[in-house]
């Protein structure tokens, strides 16, 4: 059965087109929002060939495929025509206001974390080479490297105006035009210019690079107005002329009126934060940090930059970022460490927290963590609130400020940039320890935990149904004798610390924990899986039996690095000829577990297993046979 016609099952499963409201995908899950999920058929899903398992959750009805996740998707969506319908779209915003617009913000910015992260991460490294004067910021070197490191933030527009275009189901390349419009250089060069207008109409250009909160209203303005054009505009004509429309009419707009409607609202919390101040710092401050990770979110918290600079300039010091700012830094990077603590080790999530804490601690860059972290979980946002109101208490007690405009990292504390250093010292640690904790054992509950587990059911399955996909040409069963691939120590397979093997889920067998680094062949036969990551080899036996060696457990994360195969795909091979090998020690220096189960996957190919191994081994001895 083709993918087309996989898929064409897999979408009458769910109770046909009509009944899914929206479809999107992650690594490994196709992820559907349905009409009712009573119209789905879940035990027929979950014995489809290409399907792992199946997980409904948070108002999603997720499939789990694996890698081949993207060839499905695609699939899918060239056989459907998904139209949101009034009672759909109630759907899709159920929960209210709030967390349709979190929905919105965290759905947009989720496909730029790798972007966001990896230049994050050059920032920090340039701010590194720069404060040790290995770097001289003019340098043409330093401004290439910075360019990298500034393209994401500084193109902000574009890139959101795709991605929410995406989440509100219009058109995303017109989305991106209505970012770019914004950082046109044409655009740019009227900014700061006097008696500008347009049509007539007074025009006060503003530059929107790194800014948020202007492409997103207009992004919500235009979704709602792209449908309401295109039930007027004539099928014939609306291909060019529905784009003309909201050009025309929403690129003005945004000059005029929605882009200087964001910058209002920074200059009005900039003109707030000052007023409470001057009534009292400690009050100032943790109010000013409960909040300021909230006006990072939108993009506003520029809006305190003019107040700052004029505080700097006065009298040498400025208190808004050197209380409730930096609080507020450091509470966010407790939320990282919390996380990172968390997750389980080779999960998604460890590796995004850590990539988040770095860009906090080295580069005082939080938007990793907002975006990858916090706005996927309701808590971690009062968890925020907590530890940064705390920890801005805490400075505007002791009357904290900053002596210089910087970035709240570590080489900013290093080089001494806050006054008092004790003060800021004993807010910053309370911030961190206690968005820590509360991250740790409050703000991330169990029902939110997916990324932060080892995706078990997408990793292993897949081999089993690899091998099902293949269709056996034995007839009858052959006694086959199935040696060891290694040397080692054989154990049972109920001591492997995987569920998946040690209670039989993928087939019987035994496991090795190996003493060399080279995987040979157990048995003669064909070659018939061998995965891109090379963790994983199996061998079709004359008998039709189908042969799983596992090389360690979760090592597929590894992708690839420490493993190199000597056979292909279709290749024959004999007892004994080498099939992969492997470097132990970095695998080991990982972390990874190499005990390395040998199963076999098809248990209708034998009718009895006798387990012979015991203890130490050679490879090439014989572990079990089948008959």
């Amino acid at each position: 059965m083709s993918i087309i016609d996989e898929s064409k099952e897999l979408i009458r499963l769910l109770g046909g087109e009509k009944n899914i409201i929206s479809l999107v995908h992650c690594a490994t899950r196709l992820r559907f929002q349905l009409n009712d999920d009573n119209k789905v058929d879940t035990e027929a899903i979950n014995k489809l060939r290409f399907v792992l398992s199946v997980v409904n959750k948070g108002g999603q009805y997720q499939v789990v495929i694996g890698p081949s996740v993207l060839k499905y998707f695609d699939a899918i969506n060239d056989q459907i025509d998904i139209k949101i319908s009034k009672e759909s779209n109630k759907k899709i915003k159920k929960g209210g206001l709030a967390d349709f617009v979190i929905r919105c913000i965290s759905g947009s910015i989720t496909p730029l974390l790798p972007a966001i992260c990896g230049s994050a991460l050059i920032r920090a490294i340039l701010s590194a080479l720069v404060n040790f004067g290995v770097l001289d910021e003019t340098s043409s070197t330093c401004l290439v490297l910075t360019a990298a490191a500034n393209a994401v933030f500084y193109f902000l527009p574009i890139l959101i105006g795709f991605t929410l275009s995406q989440q509100l189901n219009v058109n995303p390349y017109v989305g991106a035009v209505l970012g770019a419009t914004l950082l046109e250089p044409n655009f740019q060069s009227i900014i700061g210019e006097s008696g500008t207008t347009f049509l007539g109409i007074p025009l006060k250009a503003i530059d929107y690079g790194s800014s948020l909160l202007p492409i997103f209203i207009i992004i919500l303005i235009y979704a709602y107005f792209d449908k309401f054009l295109r039930k007027y505009v004539p099928d014939g004509i609306a291909m060019f002329m529905v784009p003309f429309l909201e050009l025309i009419i929403l690129v003005p707009l945004g000059a005029i009126v929605f882009g200087p409607f964001g910058t209002i609202i920074s200059e009005s919390i900039a003109g707030i934060v000052s007023y409470l101040f001057n009534l009292n710092t400690a009050i100032a401050g943790a109010i000013l940090g409960m909040f300021y990770q909230i006006f990072v979110i939108f993009g506003v918290h520029w809006g305190l930059a003019p107040i700052c600079f004029d505080s700097l300039s006065r009298t040498g010091l400025d208190p808004y970022e050197g209380t409730g700012g930096i609080a507020s830094n450091y509470g966010c990077a407790g939320v990282a460490f919390g996380a990172y603590l968390k997750a389980e080790k080779h999960s998604k999530m460890k590796a995004v927290a850590a990539s988040c804490l770095s860009s906090q601690l080295l580069a005082g860059v939080g938007e990793p963590t907002l975006y990858g972290i916090v706005l996927k979980h309701k808590r971690l946002i009062p968890t925020t609130m907590i530890a940064g109101g705390i920890g801005g208490f805490i400075a505007g007690l002791f009357g904290g400020a900053e002596k210089a405009y910087v970035l709240h990292n570590v080489f900013s504390l290093g080089f001494m940039s806050y006054t008092p250093m004790h003060g800021i010292l004993i807010a910053i640690i309370t911030a961190f320890v206690i968005s820590t904790a509360l991250t740790y054992f409050w703000a991330i509950p169990e029902s939110e935990m997916e990324d932060y587990r080892i995706q078990k059911n997408d990793i292993a399955p897949l081999v089993s149904k690899t091998f099902q996909a293949i269709e056996s040409s034995a007839d009858g069963f052959k006694k086959l004798d199935v040696c060891s691939p290694l040397d080692g120590k054989a154990i049972e397979l109920k001591d492997v610390e995987d569920e998946m093997f040690s209670k039989g889920i993928l087939g019987k067998g035994c496991a090795i924990i190996p003493q060399n680094n080279v995987v040979a062949a157990p048995c003669d036969g064909e070659v018939v899986v061998l995965f891109p990551s090379k963790h994983a080899v199996g061998i079709r036996a004359e008998n039709g039996s189908d042969i799983l060696i596992h090389i360690g457990l979760n090592t597929v994360m590894n992708e690839g690095n420490g493993f190199r195969e000597f056979v292909e795909v279709g290749d024959y091979v004999h007892v004994g000829d080498k099939l992969i090998e492997f470097d132990k020690a970095e695998l080991e220096d990982k972390g990874y577990n190499l005990v390395t189960p040998v199963i076999v996957t098809n248990e209708d190919s034998y009718s009895n297993m006798n387990i012979v191994a015991k203890g130490k081994i050679k490879s090439g001895d014989v572990i079990f046979g089948i008959e």
